[in-house]
């Protein structure tokens, strides 16, 4: 439904966000070796913990996306994140996108459109947003 357009907003947001505060916070630990001390320096990282609490967060959107949706149209709209993610990277981290990872963001957005704005003959639903019939 047209509802919960906000709610995957947000997810997607959120999601995309966590990803890029992840990179973020994984560049000052990059000469500790993994261990203890890496654990104490993530741990005491503010970036991390906001990395954490988006994390969190994208995972309580999820739990009510799950509520209203059925797991075979949501899960396929979480594919968006790879687009929004990419678009991300470039834009505030500076990353570059080539022309095969713009064209395979393409085929991404195609597999979306193909199978999560069906017609609803598997489950009597009509688009990616209504709630799985039992």
């Amino acid at each position: 439904m047209m509802r919960d357009v906000p709610l995957w907003l947000g997810f997607l947001i959120v999601g995309s966000a966590t990803q890029l505060l992840f990179k973020l916070a994984s560049e000052p630990l990059a000469n500790v070796e993994f261990g203890p001390l890496w654990l104490w320096a993530a741990l005491h990282s503010p970036v991390f913990a906001l990395a954490v609490g988006s994390y969190l967060a994208t995972f309580a959107l999820w739990i009510v996306i799950l509520q209203r949706t059925a797991l075979s149209k949501a899960f396929v709209l979480t594919a968006l994140v790879y687009v929004t993610v990419t678009l991300g990277s470039a834009v505030w981290l500076g990353e570059q996108v080539n022309a095969a990872q713009a064209a395979g963001l393409v085929l991404v957005m195609t597999g979306i459109a193909l199978m999560g704005w069906t017609d609803g003959a598997s489950d009597g639903a009509s688009g990616p947003y209504e709630k799985h019939k039992t």
